[in-house]
């Protein structure tokens, strides 16, 4: 995914943007499970995931961009 303002310098909150869609999936899975290693966890499932058309539309605080 492409992203203007990413790629400007002006936006950080998209660590993963550079890395392929397999690569992030590994690397949020080991994260998952390292943050996740002190408690009881019944089953992990696999990553699921959709291509993405856009970024969303809302910022964290739920405002329009």
């Amino acid at each position: 995914m492409q992203c203007a303002l990413y790629h400007a310098g002006r936006c950080r909150s998209c660590q993963w943007i550079t890395q392929s869609v397999n690569e992030q999936l590994s690397a949020k899975t080991a994260d998952l499970h390292r943050l996740l290693a002190g408690l009881p966890v019944e089953q992990w499932c696999g990553a699921d995931w959709r291509p993405g058309t856009a970024f969303p539309q809302q910022s964290e605080n739920g405002r329009e961009r």
